[in-house]
């Protein structure tokens, strides 16, 4: 399982960081890949250590590579994503807009990083019930991973899962039953 990969990455991880900032200065970029690396193993199990190892692969980030970078844009995810599980919609939707500001310039929509961002706005939205934003982020996430991806993908059937979601409670309900249903057929086939 992959819990059980990260429980045996965690040691090895750590044992990486401690090597990473005994031998470089506090802020090089190897430092930054393996707090994220150790964040990666951690982040279900302890969010709070988590949330300060994203936090400092930030801010070493932002420092060497500027705000617009995508390794930046990454760090920012990783956070958003932290936030929207522990219910902090406000400060998920204010991390991902600071992603899809960069649209265009130093991240294409073929990034994985932009649909998956669409995503955790429109939960965020959700959130904060502003469903019909939520509703139309969500069909352009959906759009841009239908295009990118290929169709048995089981980020379609996560899509799939919260669009439907925000139709039943839009009232949609027919539409969203059937959104729902497509997703829950995709994961058990997986």
């Amino acid at each position: 399982t992959v819990m059980g990969d990260n429980e045996a990455a965690e040691p090895l991880q750590r044992q990486a960081l401690t090597i990473m900032r005994r031998n470089y200065a506090d802020e090089h970029p190897d430092t930054a890949a393996t707090l994220v690396n150790l964040f990666g193993a951690i982040q279900h199990k302890n969010p709070a250590e988590a949330e300060l190892l994203v936090v400092e692969a930030l801010r070493i980030r932002r420092k060497l590579l500027g705000d617009k970078h995508p390794d930046v844009a990454w760090s920012l995810y990783h956070l958003s994503f932290l936030k929207i599980n522990q219910g902090e919609n406000v400060e998920a939707e204010r991390l991902i807009k600071e992603i899809l500001n960069l649209r265009g310039t130093t991240l294409t929509d073929e990034n994985l990083l932009v649909s998956n961002a669409l995503l955790i706005l429109g939960r965020s939205l959700m959130g904060q019930n502003k469903l019909l934003e939520a509703e139309a982020v969500l069909r352009e996430c959906l759009a841009l991973r239908l295009k990118h991806l290929p169709p048995e993908h089981w980020v379609l059937a996560t899509t799939n899962g919260f669009l439907g979601e925000c139709l039943m409670r839009l009232k949609q309900t027919e539409a969203g039953r059937r959104f729902i249903l497509e997703s829950y057929a995709s994961l058990k086939e997986k």
